[in-house]
């Protein structure tokens, strides 16, 4: 069955309850739990489909990330390249396994590569552990983790390219989500200052070249959120898995943080069929989770 007539069959009029809604919110729904699992597996095939879960009470740990950027100062992918020969060029006798090591942490520190027009993107893999880091730090420091001792998961999302846009300029970003705990609107308000106060932002991507003032959203836990892999109508594919850290709970002093066990983990490749259909599950406000509920800290 296609996307479009599953909605059909569960739009709702005037002002009733609904739990999706269109980009805009012109167009709502109540999908029913019995069948949601099916929905987000339509969904999962029609990225551009522009479908937003509505908020609720509790909501997933969602950190997003949008920057602006002068188009001159993106590198070209041959200058990359050009970088690369250079590091390597003294270590042509070195054997093949400890080039491959040499290889793998060189590209580590590199930006992630883009299918744009030969640009690559400013941030790196390293960016995002360090921005992980300093999230997991203010979340002990304002939610009640105790108890908890499960490893948290926390997803990095991407879209394909850097997007150009108008005054000669690029914007990117980095979607951010932990579906393994849920906390009220007002904690996540003071996650959001303890970020603004350590300056978590800045410090992180100062070297990127970012060139807009804030770029943390601190709407989209108010306006709902994309299903996973949804776009803004027009814009083609919304954001997509990309790789996933894992924070071992078990090892971070909820008083006085001091190291955190974070294991690099990136999916090569694509995604397919079946794995995009698990993600949106994944990480789906509305389906069924058995993500822990969280209060303030003690």
């Amino acid at each position: 069955m296609a996307l479009q007539p599953f909605l059909d069959a569960y739009q709702i009029a005037g002002h009733g309850d609904w739990n999706v809604c269109s980009f805009g919110g012109k167009q709502k729904y109540l999908i029913p739990a019995d069948v949601y699992d099916s929905f987000l597996e339509l969904v999962s095939m029609e990225p551009s489909c522009g479908l937003i879960e509505r908020p609720q009470a509790h909501m997933p740990l969602v950190l997003y990330l949008d920057f602006l950027y002068n188009r001159a100062a993106f590198d070209t992918i041959q200058a990359r390249v050009d970088r690369f020969a250079a590091a390597a060029v003294a270590r042509v006798d070195t054997p093949e396994g400890d080039l491959q090591a040499f290889a793998n942490t060189y590209f580590a520190h590199e930006p992630f590569p883009s299918l744009d027009d030969n640009v690559t993107r400013k941030f790196t893999q390293i960016h995002c552990r360090r921005l992980i880091t300093e999230f997991v730090v203010a979340l002990y420091k304002v939610c009640n983790m105790r108890d908890f001792t499960r490893p948290l998961r926390f997803f990095v999302l991407l879209k394909a390219r850097p997007l150009a846009v108008n005054g000669g300029r690029v914007k990117d970003g980095i979607h951010i989500v932990c579906p393994d705990i849920r906390i009220p609107l007002d904690l996540k308000k003071r996650i959001y200052h303890e970020l603004a106060d350590a300056n978590v932002i800045n410090n992180v991507f100062d070297d990127t070249g970012f060139i807009n003032p804030d770029p943390l959203d601190k709407g989209v836990d108010r306006n709902g959120l994309f299903l996973y892999g949804s776009g803004k109508p027009g814009q083609g594919a919304g954001y997509v898995f990309n790789h996933i850290w894992l924070v071992e709970t078990n090892v971070i002093n909820h008083v006085a943080v001091t190291a955190l066990n974070v294991n690099y983990a990136l999916r090569a490749g694509g995604i397919d069929a079946s794995e995009a259909a698990g993600l949106a599950k994944t990480l789906s406000i509305n389906y069924r989770t058995d993500a822990a509920i969280l209060g303030a800290a003690l």
